[in-house]
């Protein structure tokens, strides 16, 4: 036993599970990890990952998923030279004009990305990708701290900006307009592309919607992969003010979700990396008035779910799944979407009772190197404890996040609006058992059978049963506590059975 935060915790092995799962132009990682306990004040019954607080269930076992996209050319090669092109035409007749003084200091930035107004999180980007400063390729990969944190490809493209995905749910934040782009250092207009198509998947060589623009010194900044309709209003020619609107984060052009994608030039047109550090020569000081940290950690949102999110086929919206009221039964998933974990980072979940006693606390270690994006999932079942406004309460990295949910009384509820979408029966059984839904079994895309371990004893994938019963054959099991996690586009639900 050890003290971690003054909680006593024992340390047990980790789980080796791992899913690797691909869809289209995503992967995810799910791995399953040992969640460390301690309950005070609490007669507990500890079970390997499950334990029992009176007749409520705390899932000790956390699942990590990482949301990482492919690696792509991030612009149009051909379509950029020809619009570099124009970009130096047009800066030659701005400096004849006077208008370009590369006497002047460079500009310093701010963020290029903020959240619309009345939109509230944490945080809600991640930097996926830095410049490549290694011009060798394929695999010859150097950001500006000399990591790896950047791409190149074979064709010979290094890439050359800044990416700031959307996270969490990307789509559902173009789709919904949450995150604007907006000037990172005042200029003149000089490029502006709109009306393109903006829910690409994939590398192609359709136009992007974004712009271009001219600072006092000469230099230019790009804003990439817009969304369609979105790009400022203002005509080329005109000035824009630091902090001015430009457009929304989209997925136009050659792009695999949205995301924007942040590049810049000197006054003598040569790329620039803004970010200083000891693998960048081509700069003396920061382009930021406050260079954020490298790989900078953190929490951009924490939530209380009925159902664990969905992440559809690109370019379809996430299904977010959020609820902050339930009922004694239900099963309730804390949810923690992180931007650049990694190894053994230490992560301390605590729930809070209304009377702000704690229920129970636990510590989890990130058991994978590095993830720019992911998310934590896990689950409580709380029963016959007491009504009112709970709190999840998530430290990392010395942050406090919290978020408030309500366990109900379900006196006076419909006793068949209160049910599970589905019933297990018998329980405990000997043979076999039987899981009953009105719900479309055709929908349902796997039915998982877990030991008190989190281990995968039986699965049965694209379920094709019509009736309302889908039996499953438990004889040759051993007598134990076991689990059925059932999923489909629409839930993911675990249920709890015995074996005699």
């Amino acid at each position: 036993m050890i003290k971690y935060n003054d909680l006593q915790i024992f340390i047990p092995r980790v789980l080796g599970a791992n899913l690797k799962k691909m869809k289209k132009t995503y992967f995810y990682y799910s791995v399953l990890v040992f969640l460390i306990l301690n309950v005070n004040n609490v007669k507990t019954q500890e079970s390997n990952n499950v334990i029992f607080v009176g007749n409520s269930q705390v899932d000790t076992g956390g699942r990590l998923h990482e949301y990482r996209l492919k690696k792509n050319n991030s612009v149009n090669l051909n379509q950029w030279r020809q619009l570099k092109e124009e970009v130096d035409a047009l800066k030659d007749y701005y400096s004849k004009v006077g208008i370009i003084n590369k006497s002047k200091s460079h500009p310093k930035f701010i963020l290029p990305v903020q959240l619309k107004d009345n939109t509230s999180e944490e945080g809600f980007y991640s930097i996926t990708s830095y410049v490549d400063h290694d011009t060798l390729f394929p695999g010859h990969l150097q950001d500006y701290e000399c990591g790896d944190l950047t791409y190149d490809l074979e064709t010979g493209y290094n890439h050359s900006g800044t990416d700031y995905l959307l996270w969490p749910f990307p789509w559902f934040k173009m789709y919904n307009d949450e995150v604007e782009i907006v000037a990172a250092a005042p200029g003149i207009l000089l490029i502006k592309q709109d009306g393109n198509f903006d829910q690409h998947c994939d590398e192609n060589s359709e136009p992007w919607n974004g712009v271009c623009i001219l600072h006092e010194d000469g230099s230019t900044a790009w804003y990439v992969h817009m969304k369609k309709n979105s790009v400022t209003k203002k005509f080329v020619g005109e000035e824009i003010e630091l902090g001015e609107y430009l457009g929304v984060v989209g997925s136009s052009g050659s792009s695999l979700a949205p995301h924007l994608h942040f590049e810049v030039y000197d006054s003598d047109n040569n790329l620039i990396d803004p970010f200083i550090g000891p693998c960048n020569n081509e700069i003396e000081d920061s382009w930021w008035i406050d260079q954020i940290p490298y790989k900078d950690a953190g929490v951009n949102k924490i939530s209380t779910n009925a159902h664990l999110p969905v992440f559809p086929e690109c370019p379809e919206e996430e299904i977010l799944n959020e609820s902050d009221e339930f009922y004694p039964g239900d099963s309730i998933y804390l949810m923690s979407y992180f931007r650049n974990i990694s190894i053994n980072d230490t992560v301390i979940i605590t729930i809070f009772r209304p009377d702000n006693s704690i229920f129970s606390s636990s510590v989890w270690f990130s058991p994978w190197e590095f993830f720019t994006s992911s998310w934590l999932s896990f689950f409580v079942i709380l029963q016959d404890d007491e009504y009112g406004d709970w709190k999840y309460s998530l430290e990392y990295k010395g942050v406090t996040y919290e978020h408030t949910f309500r366990l109900k009384n379900p006196q006076g509820i419909n006793p068949e609006t209160f049910e599970p979408a589905i019933k297990i029966y018998p329980n405990p059984s000997h043979d076999q058992i039987n899981l009953f839904t009105d719900m479309d079994w055709g929908k349902v895309s796997g039915i998982y059978i877990l030991n008190i371990l989190g281990e995968e004893i039986q699965k049965h994938n694209f379920v094709t049963q019509t009736g309302n019963n889908f039996r499953i054959d438990v004889s040759g099991m051993e007598s134990g506590v076991y689990f059925i996690k059932v999923e489909s586009a629409e839930i993911s639900e675990i249920l709890r059975f015995i074996k005699n």
